[in-house]
């Protein structure tokens, strides 16, 4: 009978099961449950050996299972999976279709269903390139064949002004204003994070996310650095500075246990970014204000800064950086950062 094993190089466990290997994920319990069920089909339907033949749902199902150990649960690629979910949701019509019979043509089809579902270009071309990189995973796997990935490189992205998809609105700043006007109508804790973040041009992810254990205090300075953030798995140091009424507020809410979060809900969870996204859309209507998300607020806050400081400094404060990974954040950085900080922040 096949046996339930542990894959070391992807470390899922996996049996060999009617002509193929099929994986099961990497939590043991989840994977036995997935193994039993598997194995009860073979038996049932008299041990047929598999097919060579791999359609779109499997290869997808097979990717999927892979990336809920490849993509870590934080950081930009927290999402990721969340990411390809909805990209290869799109392939659902093509179920059934051989693997290797997927091209250009039906790529094509595929990205004109997006785009007759009102998607913005920027949206549509991220989709197709997660389709395309389920494909060359599926090669690297030995599943399909990889002369398969040549038409679909074909295929160029849809570029501005010649494609009818719509494209995205800039992130506008929100008028502060608008923003004191909503801090008065939510919650102390959502208040606060707001205010971290007009004051330190976080984004919203790397504010929900401060713990005590992340900041650095250093006599009147003090170094938040996120455990995670946007540009991490591209091997980035992130650091924010925090001037005196910055860390007034991380004091206010700096718990015990510095391995806690500073800013929880009711249930003692470090807010997600799409619920304080929805807390503060609900406060706009409440406050009479026009809707804006936390994510303007940062851009309001790099204006203030490059309006005071110039655009190398709000460049600085924003964590955008065009250096060699080993050069992130020099000393000259830290110290323009700081000066701004202690000023503004």
């Amino acid at each position: 009978m096949p046996s339930l094993k542990l894959h070391a190089k992807s470390g899922q466990f996996r049996a060999w099961i009617g002509g193929r290997y099929q994986y099961f994920g990497t939590d043991r319990g989840r994977a036995s449950r997935r193994y039993d069920r598997a194995l009860a089909e073979w038996l049932s339907a008299g041990r047929p050996t598999a097919s060579k033949i791999v359609t779109v749902a499997e290869l997808v199902t097979r990717f999927m299972e892979n990336a809920e150990t490849y993509y870590p649960s934080s950081g930009r690629y927290g999402g990721e999976r969340v990411n390809f979910a909805y990209a290869l949701g799109h392939l659902e019509p093509l179920a059934k279709m051989p693997a290797e019979s997927f091209g250009p043509q039906q790529l094509r089809a595929v990205r004109e269903g997006m785009i007759a579902q009102g998607l913005a270009r920027t949206t549509i071309n991220g989709r197709i390139r997660r389709i395309r990189q389920v494909w060359r995973w599926g090669a690297a796997e030995g599943l399909i064949d990889s002369a398969v990935l040549t038409g679909l490189g074909a295929l160029q992205q849809l570029k501005r002004g010649r494609t009818s998809a719509s494209e995205t609105a800039p992130v506008e700043p929100v008028h502060e204003s608008h923003i004191e006007a909503v801090r008065r109508v939510v919650r102390p804790v959502v208040a606060a994070i707001l205010d971290l973040q007009l004051l330190t041009a976080m984004r919203p992810g790397e504010v929900t996310t401060m713990r005590g254990c992340d900041i650095e205090w250093a006599g009147t300075f003090a170094t938040y650095q996120p455990l995670s953030h946007k540009s991490a798995w591209r091997g980035k140091a992130r650091s924010i500075e925090l001037g005196p009424r910055s860390q007034a507020i991380v004091r206010e809410w700096l718990q015990p246990d510095l391995m806690a979060y500073l800013f929880t809900t009711k249930h003692g969870n470090p807010y997600a970014v799409r619920t304080l996204r929805t807390l503060v859309v609900r406060a706009c209507e409440k406050a009479g204000v026009p809707e804006f998300s936390p994510n303007q607020i940062r851009h309001t806050a790099l204006q203030r800064y490059r309006r005071e400081f110039g655009i190398e400094t709000a460049r600085i404060v924003a964590g955008h950086s065009h250096m060699d990974t080993t050069m992130i954040y020099t000393a000259r950085d830290r110290a323009i950062a700081r000066e701004a900080a202690q000023r503004l922040g």
